[in-house]
């Protein structure tokens, strides 16, 4: 019974997302989060309870993006993990589901909230969930490299100077070595590649030369170094 109830929540989250206004938070994005967390976790010995947390967590970490009309790189970046899992318990609650999956879930989502998370994993996973919160972080950062989704946030760039500016900020900090840790091995094992796919895309002909005309070339060097430098750091 519970499984099933389990079952209904995941379809839910796929509702919701697909109808989600926010381009790089939306049902692709969720889809890709939880292909990474089964790939992170697959060679991991894991009790189908953490399994199916993950699976559960990974569905709706974004969830809270779906209530707003207009996206925000700011003011949602700070709540958004606390409001999803705020609405993760709501919906369980309605469904008479307590504890075991959808409580794991719900308290990995609070811990990966910006900036209250290292308190809440503190207060609410045990030692052994732990490990499921690294898979969720690694898989929802990994798929900030994907070029589908750099390819959108180009494009809200193209609309908006505070886009704009929160690509150019994005550039600089992910692509910095020291700002990127992955806590998986295999996060770590499968960044590399994700990065040359990257790197081809960045240099293609259409999105070189936006790029060229958008920040200069000074800035498109040193952003095409940071790419490398990150290479070598996960050979």
């Amino acid at each position: 019974m519970q499984q099933k109830k389990v079952e209904q929540l995941i379809e839910t989250a796929r509702r919701k997302m697909k109808k989600s206004k926010d381009p790089i938070h939306d049902l692709s994005h969720v889809e890709r989060v939880v292909q990474y967390t089964k790939d992170f976790s697959c060679q991991l010995d894991l009790t189908d309870e953490q399994k199916n947390a993950l699976l559960l967590a990974a569905w709706w970490h974004d969830m809270a993006r779906t209530i707003t009309r207009r996206p925000s790189i700011v003011w949602m970046s700070f709540i958004d993990d606390t409001l999803s899992a705020v609405m993760l318990w709501v919906k369980t609650i309605q469904l008479g589901l307590f504890g075991g999956v959808v409580g794991l879930a719900t308290r990995l989502i609070f811990s990966k909230s910006f900036g209250t998370g290292f308190l809440f994993t503190r207060i609410c996973l045990k030692k052994k969930n732990r490990i499921l919160l690294d898979i969720l972080q690694d898989a929802d950062q990994f798929d900030l490299f994907h070029r589908e989704r750099m390819q959108r946030i180009k494009q809200m760039a193209t609309s908006s100077k505070i886009y704009l500016w929160g690509y150019k900020l994005t550039a600089w900090w992910f692509l910095s070595a020291h700002k990127i840790k992955f806590k998986t091995n295999a996060a770590k094992a499968c960044f590399k590649k994700i990065l040359r796919a990257l790197t081809h895309w960045i240099l293609s002909k259409n999105i070189c030369t936006w790029h060229l005309e958008t920040f200069g070339i000074h800035w498109c060097e040193k952003t095409l170094l940071r790419i490398q430098r990150l290479q070598n750091t996960f050979i």
